[in-house]
């Protein structure tokens, strides 16, 4: 894979999703809209492909039916904190 002028190379984020009896659990829900303009065209952020609403929606799901999130360890401060 070549890197573009900006020297960014193409990455997905992947949301796991775990349905089984009355639970509906995400696991790592990506970087949804926490960088502002700025920082996504530094990282090349584009939602215009796919996004984790859409995605859901594909599946049969809405936002409403998710019972549980387990962000990805990569989501907190040190001090345990969840970033916003």
């Amino acid at each position: 894979m070549r890197a573009d002028l900006k020297n960014r190379i193409e990455l997905a984020m992947r949301c796991m999703v775990v349905a089984g009896g009355d639970r509906l659990v995400l696991v790592e829900t990506g970087i949804g809209s926490k960088f502002g303009p700025e920082r996504m065209e530094i990282f090349g952020v584009s939602h215009e492909r796919d996004d984790l609403v859409g995605s859901l929606h594909k599946l049969g799901f809405s936002t409403e039916d998710v019972t549980d999130v387990h962000p990805h360890a990569s989501s907190f401060r040190p001090r345990g904190r969840r970033q916003p």
